[in-house]
Protein backbone atom coordinates (compact mmCIF):
# COMPACT_ATOMS: atom_id res chain seq x y z
CA UNK A 1 0.00 0.00 0.00
CA UNK A 2 1.70 3.10 -0.76
CA UNK A 3 1.64 6.02 1.39
CA UNK A 4 1.09 9.66 0.42
CA UNK A 5 2.94 13.02 1.49
CA UNK A 6 0.66 14.86 3.55
CA UNK A 7 2.95 18.57 4.09
CA UNK A 8 3.20 19.50 7.55
CA UNK A 9 2.39 22.92 8.68
CA UNK A 10 4.33 24.96 10.54
CA UNK A 11 3.09 27.69 12.79
CA UNK A 12 4.94 30.32 14.50
CA UNK A 13 3.63 31.83 17.51
CA UNK A 14 4.44 33.93 20.30
CA UNK A 15 4.35 37.06 18.72
CA UNK A 16 0.75 37.04 20.13
CA UNK A 17 -0.52 34.08 21.77
CA UNK A 18 -4.15 35.76 20.63
CA UNK A 19 -3.21 36.02 16.83
CA UNK A 20 -1.64 31.72 17.24
CA UNK A 21 -5.07 30.64 18.73
CA UNK A 22 -6.95 32.13 15.90
CA UNK A 23 -4.89 31.24 13.37
CA UNK A 24 -4.92 27.31 14.68
CA UNK A 25 -8.55 27.66 14.87
CA UNK A 26 -9.09 29.11 12.17
CA UNK A 27 -6.54 26.66 9.95
CA UNK A 28 -8.12 23.32 11.70
CA UNK A 29 -11.75 24.34 11.24
CA UNK A 30 -11.14 25.27 6.89
CA UNK A 31 -9.01 22.60 6.83
CA UNK A 32 -12.08 20.06 8.28
CA UNK A 33 -14.64 21.84 5.78
CA UNK A 34 -12.06 21.15 3.21
CA UNK A 35 -11.51 17.62 3.96
CA UNK A 36 -15.41 16.64 5.06
CA UNK A 37 -15.96 14.29 7.90
CA UNK A 38 -13.61 11.90 9.18
CA UNK A 39 -14.71 7.92 10.31
CA UNK A 40 -15.29 8.97 13.72
CA UNK A 41 -14.81 12.68 14.45
CA UNK A 42 -13.43 15.51 11.92
CA UNK A 43 -9.75 15.45 11.11
CA UNK A 44 -7.37 17.60 11.77
CA UNK A 45 -4.72 19.05 9.96
CA UNK A 46 -0.78 17.78 10.45
CA UNK A 47 0.52 21.52 12.32
CA UNK A 48 3.31 22.14 14.58
CA UNK A 49 3.34 25.21 16.55
CA UNK A 50 6.44 26.73 18.09
CA UNK A 51 6.09 30.22 20.22
CA UNK A 52 8.47 33.08 20.48
CA UNK A 53 8.72 35.45 23.52
CA UNK A 54 6.29 38.39 22.58
CA UNK A 55 8.37 40.16 24.78
CA UNK A 56 11.36 40.29 23.43
CA UNK A 57 10.34 40.72 19.97
CA UNK A 58 8.37 44.00 20.89
CA UNK A 59 11.33 45.66 22.24
CA UNK A 60 13.65 44.99 19.71
CA UNK A 61 11.22 46.58 17.15
CA UNK A 62 11.08 49.41 19.41
CA UNK A 63 14.50 49.91 19.78
CA UNK A 64 14.89 49.34 15.52
CA UNK A 65 17.52 46.05 16.02
CA UNK A 66 16.14 44.81 13.52
CA UNK A 67 19.08 41.61 13.19
CA UNK A 68 17.56 40.67 16.60
CA UNK A 69 14.25 40.98 15.00
CA UNK A 70 15.30 38.60 12.16
CA UNK A 71 17.56 36.42 14.68
CA UNK A 72 14.51 36.16 17.19
CA UNK A 73 12.01 35.16 14.47
CA UNK A 74 14.73 32.60 13.33
CA UNK A 75 14.81 30.55 16.48
CA UNK A 76 11.31 29.66 16.49
CA UNK A 77 11.18 29.05 12.44
CA UNK A 78 14.39 27.16 13.07
CA UNK A 79 12.77 24.35 15.40
CA UNK A 80 9.77 24.19 12.92
CA UNK A 81 12.62 23.59 9.89
CA UNK A 82 14.21 21.00 12.19
CA UNK A 83 10.67 19.20 13.32
CA UNK A 84 10.02 18.94 9.83
CA UNK A 85 7.49 20.72 8.67
CA UNK A 86 7.26 21.92 4.35
CA UNK A 87 5.07 24.98 5.07
CA UNK A 88 5.51 28.04 7.07
CA UNK A 89 2.75 30.43 8.53
CA UNK A 90 3.21 32.87 11.11
CA UNK A 91 0.40 33.76 13.19
CA UNK A 92 0.59 37.55 13.51
CA UNK A 93 -1.64 40.44 12.09
CA UNK A 94 1.35 42.56 12.81
CA UNK A 95 4.35 41.12 12.50
CA UNK A 96 7.81 42.92 11.26
CA UNK A 97 9.86 41.71 8.91
CA UNK A 98 11.80 44.54 7.52
CA UNK A 99 13.71 43.59 4.26
CA UNK A 100 17.59 43.88 4.47
CA UNK A 101 18.74 46.82 2.51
Amino acid sequence: MATTHKPVLGLLSGISCVSGVDYYRGISERFGALVGAGKLMPPNPLLMMASVDCDSYAHAITEKRWEDVHEHLLVGIGKLVAAGIDVLCIASNTATWPSRR
